[in-house]
């Protein structure tokens, strides 16, 4: 879990430079929830304002990037 809040801490800092905004969505793996809201955290703390789509199937991700959007699904493999 600390990883995963550097790791958005970090990608933070680079995403605020395109948009102030992310969607954060993830899949349905055990640690999913963890990672999901550990990454989170990370990118809030960076600045971003992060919109919790919650458990969301893949396509669903690949769809909101396609049209723009920017957004993480985790913890994808």
């Amino acid at each position: 879990e600390k990883s995963a809040f550097s790791i958005g801490v970090e990608l933070g800092k680079i995403m605020r430079e395109y948009d102030k905004s992310v969607f954060v969505g993830h899949d349905a793996r055990v640690h999913g929830r963890f990672l999901f809201e550990a990454l989170s955290a990370g990118l809030q703390s960076s600045g971003l304002k992060v919109y919790d789509l919650g458990l969301i199937p893949t396509p669903v991700a690949y769809f909101a990037a396609f049209n723009g959007i920017n957004g993480i699904q985790c913890p994808n493999s």
